[in-house]
């Protein structure tokens, strides 16, 4: 239903940037523009006002000034920073954005046993199964692995004190109380964001709430939220060629991230 409601009501960008972003520009930058077009529209809509034409050259000379300085401003910081230890690709990557000329990021290249791998799909499943290999339980310490087994053979007994706090339901003021601390972060393959979940109605919010007390009380777990969409970035200094070199970034549903930190605020 939220993602329905998503696909309909909240529109999407393409990612396509008509104009290429340049390190120099600022708020500043964006506001007098903003006031040059302002002014070139009434114009536009009253031609011959003499006014609106002093207006208009006005705004547009301090639209000049002020992009001029900005970039003025940005070249000589930069240059300042530099020195001898600066990697030139880097130098001329740095000169080329400050004209707004980029360069597309291609697609990482493996190299496996001396073999480089390009393929999309196969640099894929390679990290993939190179981040599975540190991750199993095959990689730690052989005295972690018995103490885990052992802990994950443990039979939890739930016949406790009816009283106890992990056998009361979920109220919408554990709901507000975690969603309040959430913050506007990416959202997982599903494309709910937290900003959608906060504007939800009464009835929505409800429906929220029932869902969470059945997997608490039922213990079902949606398949969908064991899905991640995995980023990954290059450790700074380290060679694109090595799978472990990057760092993966999961990005998982926010619904079930919410029900996570009400779990750990209430019944941690």
């Amino acid at each position: 239903m939220l993602h329905s409601a998503a696909l309909n009501f909240i529109p999407k960008t393409s990612g396509y940037f008509p104009k290429r972003p340049v390190p120099w520009w600022s708020p500043v930058c964006t506001t007098t523009v903003r006031c040059k077009c302002a002014a070139f529209s009434r114009l536009c809509r009253n031609c011959g006002d003499t006014t609106l034409l002093e207006d208009f050259r006005r705004a547009r000379a301090r639209a000049r000034r002020v992009l001029k300085e900005a970039r003025r401003a940005s070249w000589e910081t930069y240059v300042s920073s530099l020195n001898t230890k600066i990697p030139l690709t880097q130098l001329f990557r740095r000169v080329r954005k400050m004209a707004g000329k980029f360069s597309p990021s291609s697609p990482p290249v493996l190299k496996v046993n001396g073999i480089k791998i390009m393929d999309g799909l196969i640099v894929a499943n390679t990290m993939a199964e190179a981040f599975a290999r540190v991750s199993s339980h095959d990689s730690r310490p052989l005295v972690v692995r018995h103490e885990l087994r052992a802990k994950e053979h443990t039979v939890l007994d739930f016949s406790g004190n009816e009283n106890e706090s992990y056998k009361h339901i979920f109220t919408l003021r554990d709901l507000h109380s975690a969603l309040s601390l959430c913050g506007d972060t990416s959202p997982g393959p599903d494309n709910i964001p937290y900003a959608m979940l906060r504007h939800l109605g009464e009835e929505a919010i409800s429906f929220l709430l029932a869902l969470y007390n059945r997997i608490w009380l039922e213990g079902v777990f949606p398949s969908g939220w064991r899905i991640a969409t995995i980023l990954l970035f290059l450790k700074p200094g380290k060679d694109s060629s090595v799978a472990l070199n990057y760092r993966p970034i999961a990005l998982t549903s926010c619904l079930c991230k919410l029900f996570e930190k009400m779990v750990n605020l209430e019944r941690g």
